[in-house]
Order: C-alpha cells, then structure tokens, then sequence
C-alpha cells in the first residue's frame, strides 16, 4: 500500500483527479479524518470537501506511474 497527501481545489479538479485515477486498476480510497471514501468516485470527493489535505490510499506494490499522472494533486 502507499499513500501521499493531496489537495483539491474545486469541483473542475476532482472530475480531473477522478478521471486520471479510473486509468489505473488498483483499489483507492481518500481519508479525511474518520471519513473514508472511494478515490474513483466524484461524489465522495465533493462530499469530502475542497481545498484541505486529505490522505489518498492505493492498494499497490508498485504505482509510480499513478503517482506522476496526479503529481499536481499532491500536497507540498
């Protein structure tokens, strides 16, 4: 499993970030505090909220290319 912190500024974000994540077959969830949520979905993003750090879980051993497809995504 990896995980690595994001930020999504909007609703034009998320269906980006949705978009790029449904390439990839591995499991993904997004976390924010007790709330856990699936990463492909659009509406567990907007339910989730905008413009803080939330937790992006991907089930994988190996998810590099991920991780350079949504590099604008995650958090400094």
């Amino acid at each position: 499993m990896s995980e690595m912190n994001i930020v999504i500024e909007g609703p034009e974000d998320a269906l980006d970030f949705v978009s790029r994540l449904e390439k990839y077959p591995y499991n993904m969830d997004l976390c924010c505090g007790n709330v856990v949520v699936d990463a492909k979905s659009i509406l567990g993003i907007l339910y989730l909220g905008f413009h803080h750090v939330v937790s992006l879980r991907v089930y994988a051993e190996e998810c590099r290319a991920l991780c350079r497809d949504i590099e604008r995504y995650i958090a400094a």
